[in-house]
Parts: structure tokens; C-alpha cells; sequence
């Protein structure tokens, strides 16, 4: 585990949190609300993404963490201001700003890792698997966001 101190506080109140992204995602599908699987994927697979961060002790996964807590208050303040009736045009936003989140989180955790692997375990701390594991986390979030992105946003050539 981390040691006690601030990123331990904030990765456990961060894996607290998915909890609860987790939760939500179960509200909606018990409503009969959509669901789609790339959001019932990427709260699950973030809640094993935090576990890891824990249980490795990944000392990079704070700058996921802190990217993804501002992605969050930029998407919530997105759905909140549309749930009250507000024209928002910046949905398209959003995803780019979730886009560029993962290739910044990619390039701290494959930096870190590299120096791990180059310069020994006092380089960095945290094991490789966990490293590993969260490099194919989010790396599926990568890919699955860009081609969310593509079928919602791109539009066709014209011939």
C-alpha cells in the first residue's frame, strides 16, 4: 500500500469514489436508462485500475488520478447544466478532454515505468505488473474513447 500521507489519501478517496461511479452506472441500468458498454467498461475497469494504483503502489498514478478529477468536475458541470435545461454546445469537448487525459496518463505511466525497468525498483515505486496493468487499462481507454469519438463526432468525407 502507500504510505500514509497525502496520496494515500488520495488514491483511497479516489477508489472510494469509483465505488459510487460504479453504483450509478447500476442505478441507471435499474432504471432503464442506457447504459452503453463503453460506460459500463470504464467504471469497472477503473475500479480494478485504483485497486491496482493501491495494491502495487504505483507512486505515477497521481497524475491520473489528478487529471481525472478535473475531467470529472468539467464533465459533471457538462451534464449538470444540461440536466437544468441549458443549451451547452461543448459535449464534443468533453471527449476530447477525456481523450487527451489518457494519452497524457499513458505518457506519466510509460515514463515511469521505463525509468523502472532502465534504472532499478528505487527509480520509481511500484511493481512492474501493476505498471503494467495500468498501461493496458488505459490503452483500452484510448482506443475505445478515439472510437467513440469517430462514430459520434467524425463526419464522412463528402465525395
Amino acid at each position: 500500500m502507500v504510505r500514509p500521507g497525502f496520496l494515500w489519501v488520495l488514491y483511497n478517496t479516489n477508489y472510494a469514489l469509483k465505488y459510487y461511479e460504479l453504483l450509478d452506472t447500476l442505478m441507471l441500468a435499474l432504471r432503464n436508462k442506457p447504459t452503453p458498454a463503453l460506460h459500463v467498461y470504464h467504471h469497472a475497469a477503473t475500479l480494478l485500475l485504483c485497486y491496482v494504483s493501491i495494491a502495487e503502489r504505483l507512486a505515477v498514478q497521481w497524475v491520473p488520478i489528478s487529471i481525472n478529477l478535473f475531467v470529472h468536475v468539467v464533465m459533471y458541470s457538462y451534464y449538470g447544466l444540461q440536466g437544468m435545461g441549458c443549451r451547452v454546445w461543448w459535449k464534443q469537448c468533453v471527449t476530447v478532454l477525456q481523450i487527451a487525459q489518457f494519452v497524457v496518463d499513458l505518457v506519466a505511466v510509460y515514463y515511469a515505468s521505463a525509468l523502472r525497468i532502465t534504472r532499478g525498483p528505487d527509480a520509481c515505486e511500484g511493481t512492474l505488473l501493476g505498471a503494467f496493468v495500468g498501461m493496458g487499462i488505459l490503452t483500452s481507454y484510448l482506443v475505445l474513447f478515439v472510437g467513440f469519438y469517430r462514430r459520434t463526432y467524425a463526419k464522412p468525407k463528402a465525395a
